[in-house]
């Protein structure tokens, strides 16, 4: 009956995690790289799922879980640094190399019978929780010390990536119990079904802001390569966006360009070429989308006009409604009487 029931959950589980991976392909606009990461975390957890139900081979089971924890862990240090950095690479590396001797030592101890064996990749088990202990707590710790300011955007990633502290703990949990019970033990199954479900819906409700910014990189424009060579697009929308520049009244295109380190002339020409608008659009335009979403919050059901339009970093009521009438069309007090 337990294991009817478990096999109905990882079927549905694998059926969501892929309509997960398609949805990600068809809304996610923010650079490659997250793109790509947030996939590999649903898809992994597609195949995880679909090997499970199929008892196909462990190591199709285990290759599948550490991509899912690696992907997991560059994850963390992206939404932190805004890029991916080298030694977080490197540590993915050698994890993964790890995992790798541990299958090949699990597979000899398992034709051969050794207790020396099964006692060191044990061991080796052991280490491999350790090490994911450490990254993960660096990376988060990493992450809640850069978003420490108190703009809307940054205390919803706040939020949104605490819930990855509960899956990790759930993570850690789990393999201690595969280590001594085995991972056939239906409370391990359980729990693994628990994990793969709760990391479904950390990306499905993800901040809505995370799908929309308006670059349009086009990598393959054989005229953009050096521009884009100067100008990485996840620096540039870890800063604009995320770490919410344009909110900035004193923002401008020199000061900008000199967070990114790089000239004014290749920044200016940059913004046009991914999103047809100059500067000063791309800010009023930021500001009007980051005014509608503090607008549809609950949080802010008590602000007035004048004070979201301050938060939003819009200098006065009037150029509020003049670019709010330009990019969104309507008035702001008409947004208003519609949400609340």
């Amino acid at each position: 009956m337990i294991e009817l029931i478990l096999s109905n959950v990882f079927a549905s589980i694998s059926l969501l995690a892929l309509i997960i991976s398609t949805e990600l392909v068809i809304n996610f606009k923010k650079p490659l790289i997250l793109k790509v990461l947030f996939f590999a975390i649903s898809f992994n957890i597609f195949t995880l799922n679909l090997s499970i139900l199929l008892n196909l081979h462990y190591f199709v089971t285990e290759i599948s879980r550490s991509l899912l924890v690696i992907s997991s862990f560059i994850l963390i240090s992206f939404l932190y640094a805004g890029k991916v950095k080298k030694d977080v690479l490197y540590l993915c590396f050698i994890f993964f190399i790890l995992v790798i001797s541990l299958l090949l030592g699990d597979y000899f101890e398992e034709n051969h019978h050794d207790r020396n064996y099964r006692i060191i990749v044990v061991s080796g088990r052991i280490l491999l929780l350790l090490i994911s202990l450490y990254l993960f707590s660096k990376q988060h710790f990493l992450l809640f010390k850069s978003l420490n300011g108190t703009n809307y955007y940054s205390i919803k990633i706040k939020k949104w990536t605490k819930f990855t502290i509960i899956i990790f703990t759930m993570g850690i949990l789990n393999n201690f119990i595969s280590i001594f019970k085995g991972s056939e033990y239906f409370l391990n199954r359980g729990l693994s079904a628990l994990i793969h479900f709760s990391i479904c819906m950390f990306i499905l409700y993800r901040p809505s802001f995370l799908n929309r910014n308006e670059l349009t990189i086009k990598l393959s424009k054989k005229l953009r390569e050096n521009m884009n060579s100067v100008i990485e697009a996840d620096k540039f929308v870890f800063q604009f966006y995320t770490s919410t520049y344009f909110i900035n009244k004193n923002a401008s295109i020199e000061d900008l360009a000199k967070i990114l380190k790089v000239g004014t002339q290749a920044l200016s020409s940059y913004i046009y070429e991914n999103t047809k608008m100059n500067f000063s659009d791309l800010i009023n335009k930021s500001r009007v989308d980051y005014f509608i979403t503090l607008a549809q919050s609950q949080q802010f059901d008590d602000y007035t006009i004048e004070s979201l339009s301050e938060l939003v970093g819009f200098s006065s009521r009037q150029s509020l409604y003049r670019n709010f009438k330009k990019f969104h069309g309507g008035s702001p007090s008409d947004l208003l009487k519609a949400v609340k």
